[in-house]
C-alpha cells in the first residue's frame, strides 16, 4: 500500500490513500513521517469509487499528475550548482513564505525557479508557440509547451547526447537524494518516482511525452480532450516548434546566467 495524494491546508497535511473497491479496508497502524514544517492532520483510507469527486472536491494533488511536470530545464539551468538544483527542483512545491526557512542557497534555487518561469511565460516566442496548442487545449497551451520545450532540450545535440543526458539525469538524482531529509513531503514521494522511471530522461522520447500530456489531461480540470490531442498538434508542427525552442532557449540561458544568485 502507498501514498497517492497529499491534500494541504495552511500548515497542515492530510494523506491520501486510494484502495480498490475489491480490497478489504486495512486495520492496523501506520507508520509514517513527515518534513517538519507540516503537522499531520488526518490519515484517510478512501475507496477507489470515491477518490476521483474527492480530489476535485477537496484539490488533492495527486502524485500520478504532478510527475508529469516539467523538470529537465530547471535542473540544465541550475549550472552544476547542487543547492540551486534542489531548490530549482522543488520550487513548485513550496508555498508561501516557507521558502525563507530554507538554506541561502536553496533559497536562492527557488527564486531562481520562479523567475525562469516569468521569463518563460512572458516571452514573446513562447506566447507565439502556445498558439499552436490554443485551438484545442486553452489556457492549458502553456502547460504544454513547458513539456515540448523540455522534449527539444533533452534532444538538443548542442548541450546533450543520449550518453551524457543519460549520466547528468543521473547526477541530478543523486544531488537531490543527498538532500531528501529537506525535501517538501510531497516532493518526496514525486522525487521516488521520478527515479525509478527516470523521468528526465524521459523527455527525450515521445512515448515520454505522450505520457506527459496524458499526465496533465488527467489533472487539468477544465480541459475536454485526451491527449492524443495536444499530441498530434506536437507531431503536426515539431518543425516549427524545435524552431521556437532553437530561437528562445539561448536567450532564457543567457537571462539565467545575469540572474543574481
Amino acid at each position: 500500500m502507498s501514498l497517492n495524494g497529499v491534500l494541504f491546508h495552511q500548515n497542515k497535511i492530510t494523506f491520501i490513500i486510494f484502495i480498490p473497491l475489491c480490497n478489504p479496508l486495512p486495520t492496523g497502524r501506520f507508520n509514517y513521517s513527515v518534513n517538519k514544517r507540516y503537522s499531520v492532520n488526518t490519515l484517510l483510507i478512501l475507496h477507489h469509487n470515491s477518490c476521483m469527486s474527492l480530489c476535485k472536491r477537496w484539490q488533492v494533488q495527486s502524485l500520478f499528475y504532478l510527475q508529469y511536470m516539467n523538470y529537465l530545464a530547471h535542473a540544465y539551468l541550475s549550472f552544476n550548482d547542487q543547492s540551486l538544483i534542489v531548490g530549482n527542483m522543488i520550487a513548485d512545491y513550496v508555498k508561501g513564505k516557507h521558502w525563507q526557512e530554507y538554506d541561502p542557497g536553496i533559497q536562492q534555487g527557488i527564486q531562481l525557479h520562479r523567475a525562469i518561469d516569468t521569463f518563460t511565460d512572458t516571452h514573446p516566442v513562447t506566447l507565439a508557440a502556445r498558439e499552436y496548442f490554443q485551438a484545442s487545449c486553452g489556457r492549458y497551451s502553456a502547460v504544454f509547451i513547458d513539456i515540448v520545450y523540455d522534449h527539444f532540450l533533452a534532444n538538443d545535440t548542442s548541450i546533450f547526447s543520449e550518453q551524457s543526458l543519460s549520466a547528468f539525469t543521473r547526477q541530478i538524482y543523486r544531488t537531490v537524494a543527498q538532500q531528501h531529509d529537506i525535501l517538501p513531503p510531497v516532493f518526496q514521494q514525486v522525487f521516488r518516482h521520478m527515479q525509478q522511471h527516470d523521468w528526465l530522461y524521459g523527455y527525450r522520447l515521445m512515448d515520454g511525452i505522450y505520457k506527459s500530456f496524458s499526465g496533465i489531461v488527467h489533472r487539468a480540470k477544465f480541459l475536454e480532450v485526451t491527449a492524443d490531442a495536444p499530441f498530434q498538434v506536437l507531431k503536426q508542427h515539431y518543425d516549427e516548434l524545435a524552431d521556437h525552442y532553437s530561437t528562445f532557449f539561448p536567450e532564457l540561458v543567457a537571462f539565467v546566467k545575469t540572474y543574481p544568485h
